[in-house]
């Protein structure tokens, strides 16, 4: 019924309603990630300083960081609020507000495409979490434009990286993002990252 409903609305009006009814608590937001994938992303966040997300969609993800981060964290979102290669796309404004909600430490929005950010980026991150385009050449530029800004002790997680392997729940990856883990890190050793922890739908991976 909603998706029926949908087609006759004005892209606009209907974003315009997706942000009400947001606010006003008569729509959950759209989180994609499962208990096994909020387990992974809370053992890796938990007390990380400087954390970086490409790709926010409606904050879902990002409020799981920003519960366990540290209290004096800087959490940066990175979004260009696009429709997404599967037909999707999210909000500036339901984000904010959701993340919002969650008084722990700082959050900043970046409104734009991850590769231009990471142009002029020049901090340091002790936790990324690849969430963005999920295509084999999207998520491999992400992970080669970003890899130099994270620390030693500090982490990259896939989203949606294990399509390949053993089944812990029904949804577990794009084949463009799981390709590019088991290029990198699977089939042959990578010279500067090492698969540390997987579960659900995400890899972590650490500098070795």
């Amino acid at each position: 019924m909603r998706e029926k409903i949908k087609r006759f609305v004005p892209v606009p009006v209907w974003q315009f309603l997706k942000v009400a009814g947001t606010a006003l608590g008569l729509r959950r937001t759209h989180v994609m990630l499962t208990p096994h994938d909020i387990g992974i992303l809370e053992k890796w966040a938990r007390g990380k300083r400087s954390l970086a997300e490409i790709g926010v969609f409606e904050g879902g993800s990002a409020v799981v960081l920003r519960r366990v981060m540290d209290p004096s964290a800087t959490l940066t979102c990175i979004d260009p609020y696009v429709v997404t290669e599967a037909g999707m796309q999210g909000s500036l404004a339901i984000s904010k507000m959701v993340i919002g909600r969650i008084k722990r430490g700082r959050v900043r929005f970046i409104r734009d495409f991850s590769h231009k950010v990471a142009q002029t980026w020049n901090e340091s991150l002790d936790f990324l979490f690849i969430d963005g385009n999920h295509t084999e050449e999207a998520c491999r530029v992400d992970f080669e434009d970003w890899e130099r800004f994270v620390t030693r002790d500090g982490v990259i997680l896939f989203h949606d990286s294990r399509l390949d392997q053993p089944p812990v729940q029904e949804l577990m990856g794009a084949e463009g993002s799981t390709e590019v883990v088991k290029k990198l890190f699977r089939l042959q050793k990578h010279p500067r990252w090492q698969i540390v922890d997987e579960g659900g739908s995400i890899v972590v991976i650490q500098r070795i």
